[in-house]
């Protein structure tokens, strides 16, 4: 009577999760059907996951007799060795519930000593979701000839900016320079001609007299010779006089020609 009890516990919460997995979109899958997660038949799991089409958010449900098996996660090279060490998951409820999350494969084996032995183990693959089929636009009919022109609009006409007026340089102002007031010439007065000097006449040669006979006594006294009377030799000019009469005649010639 228990065991039908729990039986049925369990039939109940099997559909219950199944229902709320399927109102969220996911499959929900028992491992074995009917047969359930077990030894014995000779259940062939490998045959049962071929045939099913495992996505992301579908849930695995295991359900066996936890007196006698369980179910542990593995890695592929203890999967294929039967070896339950470095699991990473285990359960023991007798109704286990696996949510897939993400694609690839998931090892399951039974650690009871000689069960996996006898092909109490699965592979689940799971594919990668499909990519939503992209829709194809429908067809673009074409438009009647002849084809509307399009309205464009006609753009604002552009005032052109003047160009900027290139200033003028102004050229800097002269600096005026004062010129100095007139210098007073003062008239140098000509020089007076300066009238040469005669040239000394040359004095006269004495001549001597010839000789003559014996005096005459003079007749009378007008006869004789007047010693006052007798002419005095002219007086020679010094050579320094010459020169400096020669060097003021000189003078005298050249301000002439200058003025």
């Amino acid at each position: 009577m228990k065991k039908m009890m729990f039986a049925v516990f369990i039939a109940v919460i099997t559909m219950a999760f199944t229902t709320a997995m399927a109102a969220k979109g996911g499959e929900v899958y028992i491992v074995g059907d009917g047969n359930g997660w077990t030894n014995l038949g000779h259940i062939d799991y490998k045959t049962w996951a071929a045939t099913k089409h495992f996505q992301v958010g579908d849930s695995i449900v295991f359900r066996y007799a936890k007196k006698f098996h369980n179910v542990v996660r593995v890695s592929y090279k203890n999967y294929k060795t039967c070896n339950a060490t470095n699991s990473y998951n285990t359960y023991n409820s007798g109704n286990d519930i696996f949510t897939i999350r993400y694609p690839g494969h998931y090892f399951f084996i039974c650690s009871t000593p000689d069960h996996c032995e006898s092909g109490q183990k699965v592979d689940i693959r799971v594919l990668p979701t499909p990519a939503p089929p992209v829709e194809t636009p429908a067809p673009i009919e074409p438009l009647p000839f002849p084809y509307p022109q399009p309205y464009i609009p006609s753009p604002a006409p552009v005032t052109p900016s003047p160009a900027p007026t290139k200033a003028t340089p102004v050229p800097a102002p002269i600096p005026v320079t004062q010129s100095p007031p007139p210098t007073k010439v003062t008239q140098v007065p000509a020089p007076s001609p300066v009238t040469p000097s005669p040239a000394p006449s040359p004095a006269p040669t004495p001549v001597s007299p010839a000789p003559a006979g014996p005096a005459k006594a003079p007749s009378t006294p007008e006869d004789a010779p007047d010693a006052d009377a007798a002419p005095e030799p002219a007086a020679a000019k010094s050579p320094a006089k010459q020169l400096e009469t020669t060097l003021w005649a000189t003078l005298m010639i050249v301000l002439c020609y200058v003025m």
